[in-house]
């Protein structure tokens, strides 16, 4: 599978943990912050505009900023074991164009 599919499969799953985030927030059946919070980690991955708003999400909410950078420490593993070692720089490449 090469490096742009599978960037896409990241695309998709983060989206979808997104979708069903907002319907969480919704429906009593689904954990909506769970899945907007990890839909958001795996988005910082593959997206610089997420980056940003989780960075941002950080220093406003510095109580839970240990929570966030362990969160995306074990995401950016899963990123790599999918789409390899350079899979984060894949990332801040496709932010500059």
């Amino acid at each position: 599978m090469g490096r742009r599919t599978k960037t896409l499969v990241l695309y998709i799953i983060g989206w979808a943990f997104l979708i069903l985030g907002v319907l969480g927030l919704f429906l009593p059946i689904l954990q909506g912050i769970l899945f907007l919070a990890i839909g958001m980690v795996i988005m910082s991955h593959v997206s610089p505009w997420f980056r940003e708003k989780l960075t941002v999400f950080e220093r406003t909410f510095p109580k839970y900023r240990n929570e966030i950078r362990a969160a995306r420490i074990r995401a950016m593993l899963i990123v790599r074991r999918i789409l390899g070692p350079t899979g984060s720089s894949l990332s801040k490449k496709e932010g500059r164009t």
